[in-house]
């Protein structure tokens, strides 16, 4: 909406713009008293669907909602270390793949759940899901081409960092 856009935070008007991604800063902004408001009228809104075409198309619409939050650690993906935002990632990237929308942005497919599993991409925000952001050489498979980059060269955590770190 119009109130949640264009607001200035920290000297910098903000407005939506889909090639930088919900998370960015400035694009969205809400109070807490909004979000709670906004988290009430998708729940208004799933619980008058008749149907599972309606709830899956509702749910589709919801995900940019909940990435937003995830990326911004609203709501249920609050705290840093929590482990109640960690399954909250968890659930919002198993539902990214149930409900078959797995790019974000232009060309940013999601990991899959088993790579972010291998990973610990969970612990990240959605903004670090992609394979662009993680680097295609650490997520391998496919490359553009459909030319196999093999198994990748993360296989935990702590490999993804220090590739981030050192690579």
């Amino acid at each position: 909406s119009e109130e949640l856009t264009g607001r200035t935070i920290l000297g910098k008007t903000g407005h939506f713009d889909r090639g930088t991604g919900a998370g960015s800063n400035g694009l969205l902004y809400m109070t807490a008293g909004e979000l709670k408001y906004v988290d009430g009228l998708w729940e208004n809104a799933l619980a008058l669907c008749n149907d599972d075409w309606q709830m899956a198309n509702l749910r589709r619409a919801q995900l940019m909602h909940r990435v937003w939050k995830a990326d911004k650690m609203k709501g249920e993906f609050s705290g840093l270390f929590s482990s109640r935002r960690m399954e909250n990632n968890r659930q919002l990237l198993k539902d990214i793949w149930e409900l078959d929308v797995i790019v974000l942005g232009f060309d940013h497919k999601f990991v899959t759940v088993e790579q972010s599993e291998r990973l610990k991409i969970y612990r990240l925000t959605p903004r670090y899901w992609s394979g662009r952001q993680l680097g295609y050489d650490i997520i391998g498979g496919p490359d553009n081409n459909g030319v196999d980059r093999g198994p990748g060269k993360a296989n935990n955590f702590i490999q993804l960092l220090w590739g981030w770190i050192f690579g």
